[in-house]
């Protein structure tokens, strides 16, 4: 699941971030606009995330279910 988060921010990092968790979403992704990153969720556990992780624009990540390397600037234009 991916999320872009400008005027949404705070909605899509708490309540839905958890709303993600409770269902069993494996990762949930947070293209944050105004901060200029990239906050990746996973690891579902509690009602909320175990992992949480946050990467720049000259980061890459890979998704769990694809196997492909995303440059974290390319969600960020």
């Amino acid at each position: 699941m991916v999320e872009v988060a400008d005027s949404s921010f705070d909605y899509d990092t708490n309540e839905k971030r958890q709303i993600y968790a409770r269902a069993g979403i494996r990762e949930y992704w947070v293209v944050d606009i105004n901060g200029r990153r990239l906050l990746v969720y996973r690891d579902p556990r509690g009602g909320d995330y175990a992992d949480q992780r946050a990467f720049e624009a000259v980061d890459t990540v890979s998704p769990l279910t694809v196997s492909a390397v995303v440059q974290v600037a390319d969600l960020l234009e």
